[in-house]
């Protein structure tokens, strides 16, 4: 199954346009697709991040709740600042985030 048809979109640019000028200035970079979808994305991280990093950054653009989770308004928009994003609840998310934080502070 493609991209296309497994998550109603291809690739979107803006991780794509910030990498690029990163490169032209000199950086090293790498974009993970859809890192909210991926089972192994600590693994990932934990093999791109090292005492060289400077950054680890996230795009925003489709960073909303799942849409399973039933928390449509009238108007069947999903309440994108929910609190917790693409977690099932605040704790969850804030363990995600946790987790992160000692990854980058152990490997950088």
């Amino acid at each position: 199954m493609g991209d296309a048809e497994k998550y109603g979109a291809t690739r979107y640019p803006g991780p794509y346009l910030v990498a690029n000028r990163l490169r032209e200035s000199g950086f090293s970079c790498v974009v993970v697709d859809r890192f909210t979808q991926l089972e192994g994305l600590f693994e990932i991280l934990e093999n791109l991040i090292g005492p060289e990093t400077l950054m680890v950054g996230f795009s925003g653009t489709f960073l909303s709740a799942d849409f399973s989770k039933e928390i449509w308004n009238p108007l069947g928009r999903v309440f994108y600042y929910s609190g917790y994003l693409w977690e099932k609840n605040l704790e969850e998310l804030a363990n995600w985030l946790e987790k992160l934080r000692g990854l980058i502070a152990r490997k950088g």
